[in-house]
């Protein structure tokens, strides 16, 4: 595919900035049920949420111990934003009274792996194959690794945009197909998106300590002790998105040139006994067709890319529904900057992706911090910098309104007390990890109860929507 379809020119003479800026947005927040003192809740699912394999918004991911919370797709990120606080809300206010929503990506005090609850699945089609899959990811992986927690982050530009960015390229290639032409746009975001997830991480990474229950592979990695059973790292930004994150046990590097190569590569792997099954693996940007939970490959082979899922945000502990909007809104940027930007080369560079992604993780809050670019060294801080100055004139150029969020992403490169991972350690610092996150979770549950027992007309209209969602409630 020819970047010129998908660049800032194009867009401009194609598009309004309210088309560019339109899409379907939305999220999917993992969190562990935890008590007072920081320990797993190792309780069954409550009922009150009903059947986690046929209830869309309130599941479970791995662990019976691990809600998941999924909002429908949403036109706008305050849309998605408020949704997701609605059903966070709902499901704080459900929770027994003595359990709660862990706020960090990071897990609380866990029990031996052997005693970490797998999800347990009945009473719908699929149910014993959801739980033998679990239970072959815990033999493989181990059961503590798998209760690292995340945000996912679900994007497709807006279907007009698409049609009218397609049209236009029409005109210079009368054999592109629609298909073809939307499968690529999505190929090149999630070919840039590795790339330049390092960014991103920086921005909004937020796990920086652990309990001593915790993998050693990470403890080792966070040399400072908190006196009160945890450790933490005064340089990280992210361990769940460093080595010992959860990630496939050997790298694997699909080609994202087309659909029909993504898709062998992927087929091969699993031949290889490299995977289990092609949803095994786990890229941190994931290519997703319109029924994702059938036949994941197949589906994408015949309909093609509906939406992409970004899977790098960590757990914002600051913000009780466990992602800001402002984050949200940097995320989009980005994503409009990866259709944009010229690749730094025709394929990728995978592997230079993965190392700079794991340097940030690990070592982001060091400013002398070297990446490689084309793999040539550079400052991580420089090309930050010069990043957040393409987003810029990219949002003067294409005349998004998108200002305050540039400068958000600016003061968080020129100030670094203003990162998610600094206020992380300045909390672990004062209060200890377990004490702080604890006191963070309780005080998101008490506002939950209070919205829902005082809440507004308009709030009223989202409880009724959502209703089904949360029997219990």
């Amino acid at each position: 595919m020819k970047d010129e379809f998908f660049t800032i020119d194009r867009l401009k003479e194609t598009l309004t900035p309210e088309e560019i800026l339109s899409g379907s947005f939305g999220v999917e927040r993992e969190g562990l049920r935890a008590y007072a003192n920081g320990q797993l809740s190792l309780t069954p699912h409550p009922a009150a949420f009903g059947n986690k394999l046929t209830n869309p918004y309130i599941t479970t991911d791995f662990s019976e111990s691990q809600v998941e919370i999924v909002t429908p797709p949403c036109a706008s990120i305050r849309k998605a934003y408020q949704v997701l606080a609605t059903l966070t809300d709902m499901v704080n206010t459900v929770l027994p009274s003595d359990e709660y929503l862990w706020p960090n990506s990071v897990p609380c005090v866990l029990p031996e792996d052997k005693k970490v609850p797998i999800a347990h699945y009945s009473g719908a089609p699929g149910a014993e194959k959801a739980m033998r899959y679990r239970q072959n990811l815990a033999k493989k992986y181990g059961a503590k690794k798998q209760m690292f927690s995340g945000i996912h982050f679900n994007y497709s530009l807006g279907l007009d945009a698409v049609e009218k960015l397609y049209q236009r390229a029409k005109k210079d290639d009368g054999t592109l197909t629609r298909q073809y032409f939307k499968n690529q746009l999505y190929l090149k975001i999630a070919k840039n998106y590795l790339t330049y997830r390092w960014l991103l991480i920086y921005m909004t990474g937020a796990s920086v300590a652990a309990h001593h229950s915790f993998i050693e592979e990470c403890l080792k990695l966070m040399p400072w002790p908190d006196d009160r059973g945890s450790q933490y790292s005064q340089k990280g930004i992210s361990f769940r998105s460093g080595s010992p994150g959860y990630k496939n046990n050997e790298a694997l590097y699909p080609r994202y040139d087309t659909i029909q190569h993504f898709i062998a590569d992927l087929e091969t792997f699993v031949v290889q006994g490299k995977l289990s099954e092609p949803k095994e693996f786990y890229a941190q940007a994931r290519l997703k067709p319109v029924h994702p939970k059938e036949d994941w490959i197949q589906s994408l082979a015949e309909e093609g890319v509906m939406y992409i899922e970004l899977r790098t945000m960590d757990l914002n502990p600051f913000d009780p529904y466990g992602i800001s909007e402002t984050d949200m809104n940097i995320m989009h940027l980005l994503l409009l900057y990866c259709m944009t930007t010229t690749s730094l080369s025709e394929d990728g560079d995978q592997a230079e992706a993965d190392d700079n992604a794991g340097r940030i993780a690990e070592h982001g809050q060091d400013r002398f911090l070297i990446l490689h670019r084309g793999g040539k060294e550079i400052l991580a801080h420089d090309w930050a910098k010069a990043i957040v100055a393409d987003i810029a004139a990219m949002n003067h150029a294409l005349h998004l309104g998108q200002d305050e969020i540039v400068a958000v992403m600016s003061e968080r490169l020129d100030t670094q007390k203003t990162l998610h991972a600094a206020q992380m350690v300045h909390l672990v610092e004062n209060e200890g990890y377990v004490a702080g996150m604890s006191r963070l979770a309780q005080a998101y549950k008490k506002q939950s109860w209070q919205k829902i027992q005082n809440h507004a007309e308009a709030f009223e209209k989202e409880l009724v929507c959502f209703k089904d969602a949360v029997p219990g409630l």
